[in-house]
């Protein structure tokens, strides 16, 4: 069991690798936006989330199904998938010419 909260735990290095990537698919002018937008989604996803998960477990637990709640992490787990292999491109653009990192000491 305490196998499951080390990989949870895990779960926290995706918020800060999350930004990172998405914060060189923009440039300067609207990584305002772009950080507004994610802080957005996850206050929506800290309220949602846990309310969710509480229906669908009493849902699954009404009907002997313990499951259903993992049935309802999948499905929302695939979708964003799904949302993120269709939507997001393949390879960001590059923000920096390769003459401007030449001049930023401790880069190659």
């Amino acid at each position: 069991m305490y196998a499951f909260f080390l990989l949870g735990a895990l779960g926290a290095l995706v918020y800060p690798a999350m930004n990172g990537i998405l914060s060189r698919m923009v440039d300067a002018s609207q990584q305002g936006a772009l950080q507004g937008g994610i802080g957005s989604m996850n206050s929506v996803a800290a309220v949602i989330g846990p309310l969710l998960a509480a229906q669908s477990l009493a849902w699954g637990a009404a009907r002997h199904f313990d499951g259903a709640a993992f049935v309802v992490a999948a499905i929302l787990l695939l979708t964003a998938m799904a949302v993120v292999g269709c939507l997001v491109p393949r390879h960001a653009p590059a923000l920096e010419s390769q003459e401007d990192s030449e001049n930023v000491p401790g880069t190659i």
